[in-house]
């Protein structure tokens, strides 16, 4: 990971356990390296944050024909104003950029090259 988003652990679960009413969710707390860790964070040393997302869907990430940039397939399916919605976030999160949402929306859909095709082909 390029980032230096730091090592977390915790001594209990994140999230709640449904099992038990009284649960309360166990505090992260940082620690020296990879091998003690159980967690990575989102925070970074400056305050910002730098995306850790958990996604409960089956995704893939493919390298773009340019390097260091990729498209993300999630499959999930949802209705043109909810996927709008998802990449208008994106676009105010600074991760898509705003020219490739306006063109998605003049489709009503978003469009990616096919692997191993580079924009000098298409």
């Amino acid at each position: 990971m390029g980032l230096d988003r730091g090592y977390w652990k915790t001594d209990g679960p994140l999230q709640r356990d449904s099992s038990a009413p009284d649960w309360t969710p166990a505090k992260p707390y940082q620690v020296d390296s990879l091998d003690e860790a159980t967690l990575v964070g989102s925070k970074l040393p400056s305050g910002k944050h730098a995306p850790v997302i958990d996604i409960d869907l089956p995704c893939e990430l493919v390298p773009s024909s340019t390097p260091g940039h990729f498209h993300l397939y999630i499959e999930k399916a949802l209705t043109w104003p909810r996927y709008e919605a998802l990449l208008k976030a994106l676009v105010d999160a600074g991760i898509v950029e705003e020219g490739y949402y306006k063109a998605s929306a003049s489709h009503m859909q978003t469009f990616v090259r096919k692997p191993g095709l580079t924009k000098a082909h298409s």
